[in-house]
């Protein structure tokens, strides 16, 4: 995954942190912390925007962040 990512934001400054705890609570402790602009966070699965949301990670730090918040996928050809 490292190298994948590294490949892949070759031109974006980012670190890779590992930690234990709530993990919504801890990506917005960290971001928090790091004072970073944006969260990046994966969307899973292929379906409706809604579906995937209810209960998930993302919509626990999309609500409660005040960090924007932005959800990529990835394109399956």
């Amino acid at each position: 995954m490292r190298d994948r990512t590294q490949k892949l934001l070759a031109d974006i400054r980012h670190q890779f942190i590992t930690i234990t705890g709530s993990v919504p609570e801890e990506i917005m402790r960290v971001a928090e912390q790091y004072q970073v602009t944006d969260i990046v966070m994966g969307k899973r699965g292929y379906q409706p925007w809604e579906k995937v949301l209810v209960g998930s990670v993302s919509q626990a730090v999309i609500e409660n962040s005040s960090i924007p918040v932005i959800l990529v996928e990835e394109r399956k050809n």
